[in-house]
């Protein structure tokens, strides 16, 4: 019964932001948070058409001249080829964890789908790429157990000492690209191995983020600063920034 009102969309099932749960409501109660999200001027526009066809022959064109070259392999541009490619897609988890707001709803996260879409590929390169300077970063921590391990090493800390935690709000939304554009340059020109040059690495970089344009309900839009939730080129890219 279930099935045939999410298969209807009369219902929506998603799974929770964190903790591994997931939510039901009616999916007219996710379509009217999706809407009060883009409202969001600064961050999205509302696009008359699709700018698919723009993009997918940019990147074509890219990465067959990179392949000319001999920067990268045929395998390669096959792998990141944006044929056969779709548009992205909007999508929304609900943030269980926090308070539920005044309309009686808990808060959202917005995240855009790059699966399927034609700057997937080269997003995940250039994510790729930037992940060796990241690591270097002093305040690199790779995971959980790592975290722990790091903790395990400082011993007892001292009476005037304490830990405490900080958090960036929406901050794959807020990186600003300009800065960031100057901060991947140094990140891409430290590389030990620099066979993909690191103007090559920008110029697909500003491809992934000028076309970060998405469906919703039947209508498209564009994600206008920083990178999308959900896009390949999302940590290191933010990292990158956030390490200067």
């Amino acid at each position: 019964m279930l099935q045939e009102k999410v298969r209807k969309k009369e219902w929506a099932i998603r799974p929770a932001d964190k903790g591994g749960g997931i939510t039901v409501e009616p999916f007219g109660m996710v379509v009217e948070d999706g809407r009060e999200e883009l409202e969001d001027e600064t961050t999205f526009e509302k696009r008359e058409k699709s700018g698919l066809g723009r993009t997918i022959r940019e990147v074509e064109s890219k990465l067959k001249e990179m392949r000319d070259r001999g920067v990268i392999t045929t395998k390669m541009r096959e792998f990141m080829s944006a044929k056969n490619t779709k548009e992205g897609v909007m999508k929304i988890n609900r943030k269980v964890h926090e308070k539920v707001k005044g309309t009686g709803h808990h808060p959202t996260r917005v995240y855009i789908s790059g699966i399927g879409t034609p700057t997937e590929g080269i997003a995940g390169l250039v994510e790729k790429e930037l992940r060796e300077e990241v690591e270097k970063q002093e305040s690199y921590v790779q995971d959980t157990a790592d975290f722990l391990r790091r903790m395990e090493g400082l011993g007892q800390l001292e009476e005037d000492k304490f830990m405490f935690a900080m958090d960036v709000v929406a901050l794959y939304p807020l990186v600003p690209r300009e800065k960031t554009r100057e901060a991947m340059r140094r990140s891409l020109d430290g590389r030990q191995n620099k066979k993909i040059p690191t103007e090559d690495l920008l110029e697909l970089g500003d491809m992934v983020l000028r076309s970060n344009d998405f469906g919703f309900k039947g209508e498209r839009y564009l994600q206008k600063e920083g990178t999308a939730i959900g896009s390949k080129m999302g940590k290191n890219y933010a990292c990158t920034y956030m390490g200067e």
